[in-house]
């Protein structure tokens, strides 16, 4: 009996593995199953691309910021490189403003500014240097067409090339000597390059040229007016009152001029001002010592008769 139990439960087993192989036991429609696992699939599979997205763009955001800074830090390097560029040319711009013009220059003065500029304001009326040429060229035409240039870049703002056009005009007509229409327009190349180095920030060459515009014709109030401007922006307050007071002696009710006077006089009283108090203080005188009178003599003593006594006399 117990063999066939034995055998009953063995192939019992066996029948439940084949039954479990062979997947008899599950109904036939495993449509829902199918559908519920292809969609855990879809969803697993969204999340991984969701995953690898963000860590996309985890490492582009990463990227982008080293990208940015290496941008930052070459804009910073090539701004540094062309200030550096930008403050080499301004210098050398500005000292050969400053060569163009001192050829309007007699003598240089122990100041700030030059003894022709100073001449000029006393009225001493001061001849204009010019470098002595064997075979000196003029030419009116090109003279003309550099102030024209000039003038057309002063209309658009562009007072460095304005600058360097009125000097190639006064290069033309430098040794154009005894002759009204050339000073004229000498006098008027000169008074546009002092409003041009005015905008660009060179004072000196602007006094210069203001004073040189001047000695070709001293009724210009637009010079005195620039002149002044140039001395009041290089410091000298009180030499720029003097310039606008030259002025102001042509006609009185220049507003402008007016304008500028009252500011170069409130300007040279702050300077004065402050002169003198940081100028040291006088010391006090001492005061006279006190000398006592000497003190008054002892009285003098009365005679007094001393009791003497008798001498003998031996006879």
């Amino acid at each position: 009996m117990a063999s066939e139990a034995e055998t009953a439960n063995t192939t019992a087993t066996e029948a439940d593995l084949a039954r479990v192989l062979t997947r008899q036991d599950e109904p036939e429609d495993r449509s829902d199953e199918i559908r519920q696992l292809r969609e855990e699939n879809a969803r697993l599979r969204k999340w991984d691309e969701l995953t690898r997205e963000i860590d996309r763009d985890e490492r582009n955001e990463k990227d982008s910021k080293h990208y940015a800074q290496a941008l930052v830090q070459h804009a910073r390097q090539q701004r540094a490189a062309r200030e550096a560029r930008e403050a080499r040319e301004a210098e050398k711009e500005f000292k050969a403003a400053e060569a163009a013009s001192s050829l309007c220059i007699t003598e240089r003065g122990a100041g700030p500014h030059d003894a022709f500029v100073r001449a000029v304001i006393k009225g001493d009326n001061p001849k204009i240097a010019r470098a002595p040429k064997k075979n000196p060229t003029v030419d009116m035409s090109e003279a003309e067409k550099a102030r024209k240039d000039g003038n057309t870049a002063i209309a658009l703002g562009n007072y460095r090339r304005a600058f360097w056009r009125y000097a190639d005009g006064l290069k033309a007509i430098r040794y154009a000597d005894n002759d009204d229409e050339a000073s004229s327009l000498r006098a008027t190349l000169y008074a546009n390059r002092a409003q041009a180095g005015l905008h660009l920030g060179f004072h000196q060459a602007a006094c210069r040229d203001a004073a040189a515009s001047l000695v070709e014709d001293p009724s210009r109030l637009k010079c005195w007016h620039r002149l002044g401007t140039a001395l009041f922006n290089t410091g000298d307050h009180a030499l720029a009152l003097d310039a606008c007071l030259r002025g102001l002696a042509l006609k009185p009710d220049h507003a402008p001029l007016r304008a500028l006077e009252l500011k170069a006089s409130a300007a040279k009283a702050a300077d004065d001002a402050a002169t003198a108090a940081a100028a040291p203080p006088v010391p006090a005188p001492a005061p006279a010592p006190v000398v006592e009178p000497p003190p008054p003599p002892p009285p003098p003593k009365a005679f007094e008769h001393s009791a003497r006594k008798p001498v003998a006399v031996k006879a």
